[in-house]
């Protein structure tokens, strides 16, 4: 499974994604309001599933709770790791692993997050397996979120960005729109990683 991924673990091994919620502040208070809904005052078991370097793990961390973090870009917890001790704040563990495939027991959480897979993973019958392995590790009555990307996410950034004089970009715009499947085939490699685009 993990070799379908190669192409998307490449890319983050050389992008910062640690700074990324610092450079999208809407987007991070935004998230964090809404997981707020469900959270208890009691200690919750959360799987961070495909949650980067941490900055929900964390966060939850902070507040009390226990939190397992898996990611398949080995950088992603290598960075977790060392904030881990930067920050004093101690995850129940870091692993590296296929969304698809969690390490873990039948419902062991209260909580699954999948705030990135689900907008990489392309097959319609792998988005359906991160779910299920979602749903198998939760608790009975347990709570999956889930984050997309809108499929005019392209065109947004086209215009923000200034990507639409790119003939190459526009090309990828437009089968993003129709079809959902973003793949960045211009020569630059400018145009972000293999990702699912949700209606």
């Amino acid at each position: 499974m993990i070799n379908e991924m190669t192409k998307i673990v490449d890319y983050y091994q050389h992008q910062d994604e640690d700074t990324r919620m610092l450079r999208r502040p809407l987007e991070y208070m935004r998230c964090k309001e809404i997981i707020s809904r469900y959270l208890s005052k009691e200690k919750m078991s959360v799987a961070d599933i495909g949650g980067a370097t941490g900055s929900f793990s964390f966060w939850l961390a902070e507040l009390g709770h226990i939190v397992h973090l898996v990611d398949i870009v080995p950088k992603h917890i290598d960075i977790a790791t060392q904030r881990q001790h930067e920050r004093n704040i101690k995850l129940a563990s870091l692993l590296v692993c296929d969304a698809r495939q969690l390490p873990y027991e039948d419902n062991s959480f209260d909580i699954a997050l999948l705030m990135g897979p689900l907008y990489h993973i392309q097959n319609k019958e792998d988005r359906i397996k991160c779910i299920e392995e979602a749903y198998r590790v939760l608790k009975p009555n347990g709570i999956v979120l889930c984050e997309a990307i809108s499929r005019y996410a392209s065109m947004l950034d086209g215009f923000f960005a200034d990507f639409i004089r790119d003939p190459e970009f526009i090309d990828i715009m437009f089968r993003d729109i129709d079809t959902g499947i973003h793949k960045d085939i211009s020569a630059s490699q400018m145009y972000f990683t293999d990702a699912y685009l949700h209606r």
